[in-house]
């Protein structure tokens, strides 16, 4: 069974008279009638009750136009969701899935208005997000679990291939009954000595590497009291007063809790690069489309720190 016969058929059931629905359907009318016979023939069963006056539907032909319809719309709807469209000089693709990985700093920065840019041009995508450490994001987009990601430093696993988007300094949130939360200057090599929110490296190597090797270049090592899974729980724990934790510049700036104080420091990791990441040779259109998409937003003007006053409060 075809398509085009399904097609043929609907159109006699609407019809209900063969001349008229060869002409609908662009057939010669003794085609039509053998490419209907023909069907009859596969279900085994008759569709159409015909005599020199009429033609009806059987008691399956109604049944089976109700399928049918359903079949050729379906169809008709898979083809739009990937059939391109111009507009001007551009091709446009208006449906599919882009599964997006991204860090905090993304997510408060460049994602949503890359998001709200791709969806315009492409209303019919659908996009599904997932927060995840650089690390996690680099085995999803290997594996094939994720189309994009948001991930921070190098990029060295083979077949990836990624660009730079912006450089994100770096903070530190204090708990407010912390003396250091109220110091004039904050150093970096002060930071070393106190409690600690950390993370394993493998979630996310370069910005573990930068802080380890700036506290051994002070002489110390970083003092991690509490490891976190998840970039949200350095907040909640800085809050609790229990350590203090290290993030990027728009992390801090978006704290707005009375219980922690964010900061710059001086003598430390300067920042990292936040990168868009994709698989090599990768031709999905949206992904193509995205990361034109957020490298062109992420040229535009930082978001501001005011918030990271070096100043006490």
């Amino acid at each position: 069974m075809e398509l085009r016969q399904l097609s043929y058929f609907v159109a006699v059931a609407e019809e209900l008279h063969f001349g008229r629905a060869a002409s609908k359907v662009g057939i010669a009318q003794p085609s039509l009638t053998q490419q209907i016979q023909r069907l009859e023939r596969e279900l085994d069963v008759t569709l159409l009750d015909r005599n020199s006056h009429a033609v009806g539907l059987t008691a399956a032909g109604e049944l089976f136009l109700r399928e049918a319809q359903a079949t050729i719309r379906q169809a008709d709807d898979a083809t739009a969701m990937v059939r391109p469209r111009r507009v001007g000089d551009r091709q446009l693709f208006p449906a599919g899935t882009l599964r997006v990985g991204y860090t905090r700093p993304a997510a408060l920065r460049v994602l949503p208005e890359a998001l709200r840019h791709l969806l315009q041009l492409h209303p019919r995508a659908r996009v599904k997000l997932a927060e995840m450490w650089t690390g996690d994001q680099l085995q999803a987009l290997a594996s094939g679990e994720l189309d994009v990601g948001f991930v921070f430093g190098p990029v060295s696993p083979p077949g990836l291939e990624s660009a730079v988007l912006r450089r994100e300094t770096f903070a530190v949130l204090i708990p407010a009954a912390f003396p250091l939360a109220h110091a004039a200057l904050v150093e970096f090599a002060d930071l070393a000595s106190e409690p600690m929110i950390w993370f394993r490296r493998e979630l996310s190597p370069s910005i573990f590497d930068q802080f380890s090797l700036a506290a051994a270049d002070t002489g110390s090592a970083l003092n991690v009291r509490y490891e976190a899974e998840h970039a949200r729980v350095i907040r909640l724990l800085v809050a609790s007063g229990q350590a203090v934790g290290m993030v990027t510049g728009v992390c801090a700036a978006a704290v707005r809790d009375q219980d922690v104080v964010p900061r710059r420091f001086t003598g430390g990791p300067a920042g990292e690069d936040l990168r868009l990441v994709w698989r090599a040779g990768e031709q999905h259109p949206l992904v193509t489309a995205f990361a034109d998409i957020a490298k062109r937003v992420a040229r535009g003007p930082a978001v501001p720190v005011a918030a990271l006053s070096s100043q006490p409060e």
